[in-house]
């Protein structure tokens, strides 16, 4: 036995589907900024991350770092690190935690990572 379906029931199986397919998470593709501020006089590292802007990721950071700080790191949906050397620091910032390491290592031949952090969002 064969079904037949009208054409007024296709459509609206299809618009069905469609509006389904739009109903996505709210925070399927939510934009995740974070933030490093170093102070390289004082060796204080503050971070943030999982903010809605860049903006608000940079102030936070800034707001706990001691000493003369500066942003070192600004990044969404991703990573920052910090590597060091005697007398040497070195950042990165990427989509993926391998890639902000490896950015700042290879600008500071012979140093150490000593800090990173990610938002949500970030790739692996």
């Amino acid at each position: 036995m064969k079904k037949i379906v009208s054409g007024a029931a296709m459509v609206i199986v299809a618009a069905s589907t469609l509006l389904v397919s739009l109903a996505a998470p709210a925070n399927a593709y939510a934009v995740n900024y974070g933030a490093i501020a170093h102070s390289a006089k004082t060796g204080s590292i503050a971070w943030s991350y999982d903010y809605p802007d860049s903006a608000s990721a940079q102030r936070n950071a800034m707001n706990q770092c001691s000493g003369p700080c500066k942003i070192v790191a600004r990044y969404s949906n991703g990573c920052g690190a910090i590597s060091h050397s005697p007398g040497w620091y070195s950042y990165g910032a990427a989509n993926s935690l391998a890639a902000a390491k490896s950015q700042a290592l290879r600008k500071n031949p012979g140093s150490r990572i000593i800090h990173w952090s990610c938002t949500s969002g970030h790739q692996f």
